[in-house]
């Protein structure tokens, strides 16, 4: 997710699709194989398929959790997120007890920039489930918006307690740590992230702009380089990039009239 210039966290909110939770007594086979068939649809990406699916299973069980929650998955996924609210919360009223639910909850409060209600929905998901990585990730975007880095930088410590190989929070690491203007940890957590998933537009333009931080204005402009190799129409690395041959420029001419 995009922050602001410098302060580019990177927790897109994914909508999280795991196997079935149905609390209720076992449905119909008709209703079980249904669900399958459009949780197999659905994890294909074929969202229209799979939706259409979910609706014939409200038709014949108007609270059946998992057609309501996925539906909401899939409304997220369209970014209707309006949608998704309504349909997880309809299935969070039949089961409170599930993380991915909590968690897909937050993940379209916060496309809303609803960034409290977020953290709440987080919370939620983290006390069913206190090792739920995806989650403190998250989390940790949501502390992000908010402006809290120091806790923002803790659940992305905490994210990465249990996945110490996790890209993203690696990333989300770095951008808290330079809002909190330790540039040369930043520096670090982009370098760990960069050798895990090299091709990150978003953690070469952040790597870049910590490094710019630092005075290292050749070393920023080989970072957006970088980026602008992997997404060539990436408006903020122009414009970064554009900053720092301004500044290579005005050094220049310093030099030269010494």
């Amino acid at each position: 997710m995009r922050v602001n210039g410098a302060d580019m966290s990177e927790s897109k909110g994914r909508p999280l699709l795991h196997q079935p939770k149905q609390t209720k007594p076992p449905s119909s086979p008709e209703i079980t194989n249904r669900l399958q068939n459009a949780l197999a649809l659905h994890q294909q990406g074929q969202l229209g398929l799979a939706g259409a699916l979910y609706q014939k299973i409200l038709k014949q069980e108007p609270d059946h959790f998992d057609a309501l929650h996925l539906l909401g998955v899939i409304e997220s996924q369209r970014k209707n997120f309006a949608a998704a609210l309504l349909f997880i919360g309809r299935a969070l009223k039949l089961n409170s007890n599930y993380a991915p639910a909590h968690s897909n909850m937050g993940n379209a409060l916060r496309e809303l920039d609803r960034h409290e209600e977020a953290l709440a929905s987080y919370d939620c998901a983290l006390a069913i489930r206190p090792d739920y990585a995806e989650a403190l990730n998250d989390r940790g975007a949501a502390l992000h918006q908010l402006k809290r880095y120091e806790e923002a930088f803790a659940s992305y410590d905490r994210a990465l307690a249990i996945r110490p190989d996790d890209a993203e929070a690696l990333n989300n690491r770095g951008a808290a740590l330079h809002q909190l203007k330790r540039y040369e940890e930043a520096l670090a957590s982009y370098d760990r992230a960069l050798a895990i998933k090299p091709d990150s537009a978003e953690t070469l333009n952040n790597r870049g702009n910590t490094l710019l931080e630092l005075k290292w204005h050749e070393e920023a402009l080989a970072s957006y380089d970088c980026a602008l190799a992997i997404r060539p129409d990436f408006a903020e690395v122009l414009h970064n990039r554009g900053n720092v041959l301004r500044d290579l420029k005005r050094q220049e001419k310093s030099a030269h009239q010494q």
